[in-house]
């Protein structure tokens, strides 16, 4: 989008929604606007994203926190596909990306929905696809607070486990960290796949 109103809209405190909605118009007047810009920030030669580890992913993280933009969404992921291949997960934080086009895209750019707990909305069953597994676990009932018990652990081992016999990749990533949970529930969900 243009210098001008790119700015113009952060100094007007735009959310993010907002901003989405500026690039999606400046694309639709000036196509390729998104892929110059891509091109001009972040560049760093070397292996890896161009536009650099960082700013890719804050990006990434930005558009899956705000209403699906689908052109800005489909020249990002164009950009990001041509420089790599590595497995990526979309922890969405709004619905609109849980919506069909939504999934669509993310299938057609091989990257999976995060399944988070807890959930934006229930992943809808024609999300899932690919062979990797990405679980992000914030703590429930407070976020980034609570400890998860023995009994959901127990249900989480099973889980993990159905996905590695069917040939998938597992991540599995605890967040509640605010109250120092995460680690003692990460090392009691690994204890359970220790050969005894």
């Amino acid at each position: 989008m243009p210098d001008a109103e790119r700015n113009a809209a952060y100094r007007a405190g735009e959310a993010p929604g907002a901003l989405a909605r500026v690039a999606t118009r400046a694309e639709l007047r000036e196509p390729g606007a998104m892929e110059r810009a891509w091109n001009r920030v972040g560049s760093v030669p070397g292996p890896g994203v161009g536009l650099g580890g960082m700013f890719a992913g804050s990006l990434l993280a930005s558009m899956a926190g705000t209403v699906l933009g689908t052109v800005i969404a489909q020249q990002f992921f164009t950009r990001m596909r041509s420089l790599t291949r590595v497995s990526v997960a979309c922890e969405a934080r709004h619905a609109t990306w849980f919506s069909r086009e939504a999934c669509e895209m993310l299938r057609e750019f091989d990257i999976v929905q995060v399944r988070a707990d807890p959930l934006v909305v229930p992943l809808p069953a024609f999300s899932v696809h690919g062979d990797l597994v990405y679980l992000r676990l914030h703590g429930s009932p407070q976020m980034y607070h609570s400890s998860y018990d023995e009994a959901f652990l127990d249900r989480l081992t099973a889980e993990i486990r159905d996905y590695l016999r069917s040939g998938k990749k597992v991540w599995c990533v605890f967040d509640n960290t605010a109250s120092g949970a995460a680690q003692p529930n990460a090392l009691s969900l690994l204890g359970r796949f220790s050969p005894t």
